[in-house]
């Protein structure tokens, strides 16, 4: 056991362990450590001390990779990181960590995310759609996303779960887009979590007045 992991051990809280356990099946070694104390033990490493060895460990990667202020320098990290995402807590906790470097390279970031959006990898892609919806639902960037979102291959769940929640930011946003990327979605299950996911937001008003469009009978 690492010096790192012997602290991460005491750290750790048991009950928080099982939650997390709960919230994500077939992911070992997670030991418990919650995230606020991550992030703040984030401040203090770097990568070479950060062994791929658990849960945390990984998702401290992501963190430590975030604090990167130089942009290509953190593509080539980044490169190397992605492989390693095996559940959307660790993709989507690395997402929240890059909002200081979208806000100082957005385009470049977003060029980037176009070309993970090719990627036979499910996280990777999801990372995208999270990128996505968390930074660029925007009148400059809104188009070539919903471009990607129609292009983007969809057939593992936490790709579908993230288009769908793609969709139902964009309906917050733009509500006729909304609603058009709604009825025109080809998957039943994207279209039905993305519905679900507009109805209980509490960000929309009018919850649930969204009605289902049935598909033409054949």
């Amino acid at each position: 056991m690492t010096t790192i992991e012997k602290m991460l051990v005491q750290l750790s809280d048991e009950k928080y362990r099982i939650f997390s356990s709960s919230l994500l099946p077939g992911v070992d070694h997670i030991l418990g450590v919650r995230l606020p104390i991550l992030r703040k033990l984030s401040r203090t490493l770097t990568l070479e001390e950060l062994s791929d060895d658990t849960f945390e460990e990984i998702m401290l990667q992501g963190m430590v990779i975030a604090r990167e202020k130089d942009f290509t320098l953190w593509k080539e990290k980044c490169f190397t990181f992605l492989p390693k995402i095996n559940n959307w807590s660790v993709c989507d906790s690395f997402v929240s960590s890059l909002s200081s470097l979208v806000k100082r390279y957005p385009n470049e970031m977003f060029s980037f995310l176009k070309e993970l959006s090719t990627s036979e990898d499910e996280y990777t892609r999801r990372f995208v759609l999270v990128m996505f919806l968390k930074y660029y639902i925007k009148p400059s960037y809104i188009e070539e996303v919903v471009t990607i979102l129609h292009n983007i291959k969809k057939t593992e769940y936490y790709v579908q779960m993230a288009s769908a929640w793609l969709i139902a930011e964009i309906y917050y946003y733009q509500e006729d887009l909304g609603k058009d990327l709604i009825a025109r979605e080809k998957d039943a299950f994207i279209q039905k979590k993305a519905l679900q996911k507009v109805r209980e937001s509490l960000k929309i008003p009018n919850n649930g007045k969204i009605e289902k469009r049935k598909k033409e009978e054949k």
